[in-house]
């Protein structure tokens, strides 16, 4: 769920604007909601789709990020992706259909 107050279409606080500015604002209620944590070296973190997320590099950071769209979650990728970005919600459709269809001449 985005964060209260921020549930429209970008532009949205930076990380360093979230972590300073609104995160202090919460009430207890409200930052009992989410999650904060520190990651170290070597660990891995999965953000489960839809959950709303933001990183903030305490020192200098090399970091490898992806995005996974399942098949059996496609459709709800897509139609979320939709609302705020059409154009990329359909460049991403019509891939997944050419890749469909050559994995399909090969038998897959």
């Amino acid at each position: 769920t985005p964060p209260r107050g921020h549930e429209g279409p970008p532009p949205h606080p930076t990380s360093r604007q979230w972590i300073t500015e609104i995160a202090p604002r919460l009430s207890k209620a409200e930052a009992k909601k989410y999650i904060r944590f520190v990651q170290r070296a070597g660990e891995v973190v999965f953000v489960p789709r839809g959950w709303w997320h933001l990183t903030l590099n305490l020192t200098f950071t090399v970091a490898a990020t992806g995005n996974f769209c399942s098949e059996a979650g496609l459709q709800g990728t897509l139609e979320a992706m939709a609302k705020q970005s059409p154009s990329m919600a359909q460049a991403l459709r019509t891939e997944w259909q050419i890749r469909c269809a050559s994995a399909s001449r090969r038998g897959r």
